[in-house]
């Protein structure tokens, strides 16, 4: 199954799938697709300002899913980089 993606041109799928290599690895124009990782740092910055507002307002609720997406999205991001550099690195 063939199948055009952006710029990227015509990709061998099934081929790359069995073969363990993600559409995430895939180049555009020289640049790996790390603009996913940099949104998610900035919302992982916007939980964490958003957890010292809860907690300044004593709202828990808030705080807990503050928290639960700093740590989701804190961890995603970071992790990513120490895998991939930035910028990333093949």
């Amino acid at each position: 199954m063939y199948t055009w993606a952006l710029h990227i041109g015509y990709i061998n799928l099934e081929n790359d799938l069995r073969h363990g290599v993600l559409p995430a690895d895939y180049e555009i124009k020289g640049a790996t697709l790390m603009g996913l990782v940099i949104i998610f740092a900035l919302v992982a910055l916007l939980a964490a300002f958003g957890a010292v507002s809860a907690l300044k307002n004593k709202n828990f609720l808030g705080l807990f899913f503050a928290a639960g997406t700093l740590a989701v999205f804190g961890w995603f991001a970071v992790m990513t980089l120490i895998n991939s550099g930035y910028p990333a690195v093949h």
